[in-house]
């Protein structure tokens, strides 16, 4: 378990200014202050400024440092679950919002997946997925046409190779792709994956995901998976693929500057 911890040593270091040893051996509540935590992360419109990793046996808290000692008193002797409902409503004092997620990291990737079924998409299969595109993000396509930024971007887009898709008869039914991890942690790069709805539960998203997976492994970067504590459709694919749950994020978000 250590080693898959040590994988992601650039993420905590970059979130928690912590080590992955430490935090794997880490034990009770663990709170740090960071000057960064006042800056808007590399690609986000947003601040955060308390980042936190949960595991078993601890909770470790990066706070902006004028927060630190508050956070300290408040959090001295209670428990890990106690400490986040005080965080919770600290946070509620200050007009922020948190958000918690399911951290997953990649172990070994599960052989018996036919990543074969899926491809990295082509500069030719603009309007496959423009279509695709469209269906799986109806909202956001109606308020803002893909053919009104995709196409311009399309030729990026494909030399990335952040989508890797599996076709029923020149249709997309499912596509991986990669958001943007704040800060960048060196090596580290965000999995996720849509299925076209009448398509889900067939195979096709495990597929398109290993797929991606082999080819960013090969490359030297580790895939991060996160989700919402309760997804449990989107656990049991992590796991299928070859990850491992280390633990538990929380990021409290800030729409403006704390000073």
């Amino acid at each position: 378990m250590l080693d898959t911890f040590a994988k992601y040593n650039t993420y905590f270091e970059a979130w928690l200014n912590i080590s992955a040893k430490e935090v794997y051996q880490a034990k009770g509540i663990i709170i740090s202050s960071d000057k960064r935590r006042l800056r808007k992360p590399d690609s986000w419109l947003m601040f955060l400024p308390i980042c936190a990793f949960e595991t078993r046996d601890a909770l470790i808290i990066s706070c902006i440092p004028q927060w630190e000692a508050e956070l300290r008193d408040i959090t001295k002797n209670a428990s890990i679950s106690q400490a986040l409902k005080i965080i919770k409503l600290f946070s509620n004092k200050k007009a922020l919002h948190n958000d918690r997620f399911k951290f997953y990291g990649i172990n070994k990737l599960n052989g018996e997946i036919d990543s074969a079924k899926a491809q990295a998409l082509k500069k030719t299969q603009y309007e496959e997925f423009a279509a695709y595109y469209r269906k799986v993000h109806p909202g956001v396509a109606q308020l803002v046409d893909p053919n009104d930024w995709m196409l311009s971007e399309f030729d990026d887009i494909t030399k990335k190779k952040i989508h890797y898709c599996v076709f029923i008869e020149n249709e997309i039914v499912s596509a991986t792709g990669s958001e943007n991890m704040p800060n960048a942690p060196k090596g580290l790069i965000q999995i996720g994956v849509d299925t076209l709805r009448e398509h889900r539960r067939k195979g096709y998203a495990s597929a398109a995901c290993a797929a991606f997976i082999k080819d960013k492994t090969e490359q030297g970067k580790f895939p991060v998976w996160t989700c919402e504590l309760n997804n449990l459709p989107s656990e049991m694919l992590a796991k299928k693929l070859g990850f491992q749950h280390l633990g538990n994020e929380m990021l409290t978000v800030s729409l403006t500057e704390i000073k």
